[in-house]
């Protein structure tokens, strides 16, 4: 279990793209009324939402962060990225817990 959760550049990498590519991932409820002058709020995330973008008339009024989001995601994303590489160096015949 601790080599599995040691930390290399490949599962760092792995981990990063996660982030990046998560952060592409937009969910925009639908407006609680038809009034096209009402703000909208946009989450940005995925699987738990870390940035709030709210607008309003077409403009982007304000932007904020929740940091206990983010840093769960970081976790979840370390730990698919250990499991991507422990189940690549198992389908290549090399031990899970020897170096990658």
């Amino acid at each position: 279990m601790k080599q599995f959760l040691k930390p290399t550049l490949a599962k760092v990498i792995i981990s990063i793209i996660f982030l990046l590519m998560m952060f592409l991932v937009i969910f925009i409820p639908e407006p609680k009324s038809n009034i096209i002058t009402e703000g909208r709020d946009i989450y940005v995330g995925f699987p738990f939402h870390y940035i709030l973008i709210m607008t309003f008339m077409g403009k982007i009024w304000e932007i904020r962060t929740f940091w206990p989001g983010l840093l769960i995601d970081l976790i979840l994303y370390y730990f698919v990225s250990c499991l991507i590489i422990w189940k690549y160096a198992k389908s290549r015949g090399k031990t899970p817990m020897s170096k990658f």
